[in-house]
């Protein structure tokens, strides 16, 4: 769409961040975007698995590959060519597929040896039946009656060794089930990026939960804002408030804006941004112009503040304000744990693992998730930075023994997401947090449908496809060692042979059987939580991801109504 609202077709390879694009009913979307204007329904089977379409409306988000039903409308591309979901999901999945496991990089190593060591057994075993019919006294009956001669008798007995040695079977037994498996985990909303991951999933024993964004869903609310003695903030002082946390992406910046936007009497009304700071893991310092006067606003933890701050008790998440150097107050903000992380964590304690949290909030705020989580208070970190976070993960490592998973969804998440055994990321977090997992759980950016669950498949998902390799290996070295006596002609004294031809029908059936084994993979089933109907909960999880509405939140609109009206 064009500044004179004339729409023209252009190639896809084409399109670019912020263009406008029509679509018209029927059309495939082109790219990853924001809807501007109109209304419609989307088909978006190809990526959700859901089958009824989906609403769509001003704001809504829209999927690069979905196809629009009858509604005619516009949006505005976020994500093109490589960058959209769709094509991040297919080359996820590619560069998993190919990656090798440990265990596939051993099995190849053993065919490798397994090759000459066969061609070698092959030659002993003429050599020997050669020397045996011709210098035995009474041969076997099968090279005396054999029409075509012993040595043919002994030529037909070498080469079925050879035939029916199978290194296809080890060969396959680590791809076939990885390729599988990622199949499967990507059709349950879990992204594995690679054949190795698959292996570390075995020797877990600590998971290291991030708190908000993780174990809540990220979608906090300012309860209340107190002020400090006896200043009064004015318009002026919201405002500058509000610009300074429109410059993060933090959950916390969010609710602020959202809560300093329903006391401003003039929604309009902007500062100018002179320099910014952001401290990650603290806060952010940034110095405004509004009506000719400068301000210097600092908003975040107690750490941050340029002079000390009332040490409350409080079990909500704190946020101080300090205005040209005074600090004026806070914000008291909370959070809500995700519908199933109650669910999820004690079935993680059940299985036996340590479950630990981290967080960036007060002491009290995390004691009181950990509390309904039923994490224990030995395993609560709270009040940490970034780096601490990674230091944390680094302390759990230290025996050697505890291979610990980092669960995340935040750029100061991302040194611990690499630190870790492994790192497991929320869909719905930062980029570079995404990039820096080795798991990504594909999650609901409403926090009404916020789901943890997908952890628990991710986990199962990879212990199943480990363990089908094993099987898969198992049963071709079994079938070697079964096969390879017999093509020797071990029973031979017994009148029983292998023909050439049968050897070769058995070495394809044992390819096919580790096939076989790894396609049964696809009924896989999803874990049973205690006091979670998980088949439910994975159906309403996966029919809302990346359905990304805008919707204002009636808790924070109903409580700065009631300010208003008060003051």
């Amino acid at each position: 769409v064009e500044a004179g609202n004339a729409s023209r077709e252009i190639p896809v390879e084409l399109l670019q961040v912020g263009d406008i694009v029509e679509v018209k009913p029927g059309m495939k979307i082109p790219a990853d975007g924001i809807v501007t204007q109109g209304q419609t329904e989307v088909d978006e089977s190809l990526i959700t698995g859901e089958s009824l379409a989906v609403p769509k409306e001003p704001k809504s988000f829209v999927i690069g590959g979905s196809v629009n039903g009858s509604g005619h409308f516009f949006f505005r591309a976020t994500s093109v060519g490589d960058d959209t979901k769709l094509a991040n999901i297919v080359q996820t999945m590619k560069q998993a597929q190919l990656t090798k496991a440990p265990i596939q990089r051993y099995a190849d190593y053993l065919a490798s040896k397994f090759v000459p060591f066969v061609l070698i057994l092959s030659l002993i075993t003429f050599v020997c039946w050669t020397v045996l019919c011709h210098f035995s006294s009474s041969p076997p009956k099968m090279f005396v009656e054999n029409p075509n001669g012993k040595f043919y008798a002994c030529l037909q007995i070498s080469i079925s060794v050879i035939v029916v040695a199978c290194p296809c079977a080890l060969g396959l037994a680590a791809p076939t089930a990885i390729m599988v498996g990622t199949g499967v985990g990507a059709r349950n909303g879990v992204l594995i990026k690679g054949g190795d991951i698959l292996e570390r999933c075995n020797s877990l024993n600590v998971f290291l939960f991030d708190k908000t964004g993780t174990l809540t869903t990220g979608h906090m609310c300012v309860e209340k804002f107190i002020v400090f003695g006896n200043h009064t903030v004015t318009d002026e002082e919201l405002c500058c408030i509000r610009t300074a946390e429109t410059l993060s992406e933090h959950p916390v910046a969010k609710a602020i804006v959202n809560y300093t936007e329903k006391l401003l009497k003039d929604d309009a009304r902007r500062a100018n941004v002179i320099g910014s700071e952001i401290t990650i893991g603290k806060g952010l310092a940034c110095e405004c112009e509004l009506d000719g006067e400068k301000y210097k606003v600092i908003v975040g933890n107690k750490f941050l503040m340029p002079t000390e701050v009332p040490d409350d008790v409080t079990d909500v998440t704190v946020s101080y304000v300090s205005i040209n150097g005074k600090v004026i107050g806070r914000f008291d903000i909370n959070d809500s744990l995700k519908r199933d992380a109650v669910d999820v964590v004690q079935h993680l304690i059940s299985k036996g693992y340590k479950v630990c949290m981290v967080t960036g909030d007060t002491h009290s705020s995390a004691m009181k998730i950990a509390q309904e989580l039923g994490i224990e208070g030995g395993n609560v970190y709270s009040e940490v930075t970034p780096q601490e976070k990674r230091d944390i993960v680094m302390l759990l490592q230290q025996n050697g023994t505890n291979k610990v998973t980092f669960v995340g969804d935040g750029i100061n998440d991302s040194p611990a997401l690499v630190t870790s055994d492994l790192g497991v990321s929320i869909s719905t977090g930062s980029d570079i947090a995404i990039e820096s997992a080795d798991v990504v759980v594909l999650d609901d950016a409403d926090p009404k449908r916020a789901s943890l669950i997908g952890l628990i498949y991710a986990l199962d998902i990879c212990q199943k496809t480990f363990q089908r390799v094993k099987l898969n290996f198992f049963w071709a070295i079994c079938y070697n060692m079964f096969m390879l006596p017999i093509s020797m002609g071990v029973l031979v004294p017994w009148g029983i042979t292998l023909h050439p031809m049968t050897a070769g029908a058995a070495m394809a059936v044992s390819s096919v059987s580790v096939i076989a084994c790894s396609l049964l993979l696809n009924t896989w089933k999803p874990p049973q939580l205690v006091g979670l109907n998980a088949k439910k909960s994975k159906e309403s999880w996966l029919n809302h991801i990346f359905k990304r509405e805008s919707k204002v939140d009636e808790d924070i609109e109903l409580q700065a109504g009631l300010i208003r009206n008060s003051n």
